[in-house]
């Protein structure tokens, strides 16, 4: 059934790797940083996220945590304390660039992170702590920055290609 008002509906595509949104990065690096790399839980104590209420949803939340991170996980996860120590998470600098990537330096010691493993991270953050962190996990939970589906807009909305002197 077709209609004249009705240009299509949007389709998609899985993506066999994830990948960065060029225009989320920033924010999925921010993300990142505020976070354990080993169980997901936010890097501030408990008494720094009682600051966390007078601010906005957004960034600034994400701003606040990032800035007062502890550098060794202190959670506790079935009982048993993370202790994780944290790496330093970096971006590469502009003229290496072959692709999105982030670097995770350790003890002298250099990682690159590709958007796969950042989702498996950003996989682990709680409902409770994305909403601390400024998201709202039933409308965009951290994990959603790494594009896993990209969407396929319908024939009508998509913009026409020249080819030569021919018009689509």
């Amino acid at each position: 059934m077709e209609s004249p008002e009705c240009p299509g509906h949007f389709g998609y595509t899985e993506l066999s790797e994830p990948v960065f949104n060029i225009g989320l990065f920033d924010v999925t690096y921010s993300a990142l940083s505020a976070v354990c790399q080993n169980c997901g839980s936010l890097l501030i104590d408990d008494t720094q996220r009682g600051g966390l209420g007078s601010l906005e949803a957004g960034t600034d939340k994400l701003r606040y945590c990032k800035q007062r991170k502890q550098m060794v996980c202190k959670s506790s996860i079935a009982g048993k304390a993370c202790g994780h120590e944290q790496a330093v998470i970096r971006k590469p600098p502009p003229k290496a660039r072959n692709g999105l990537f982030l670097i995770a330096s350790r003890n002298q010691q250099e990682t690159v992170l590709f958007a796969s493993h950042v989702y498996q991270m950003l996989n682990r953050i709680s409902d409770e702590d994305a909403v601390h962190m400024g998201f709202k996990p039933d409308f965009c939970h951290p994990r959603d920055l790494i594009m896993t589906v990209l969407p396929i807009p319908p024939p009508a909305v998509r913009p026409s290609v020249s080819f030569g002197g021919a018009a689509r």
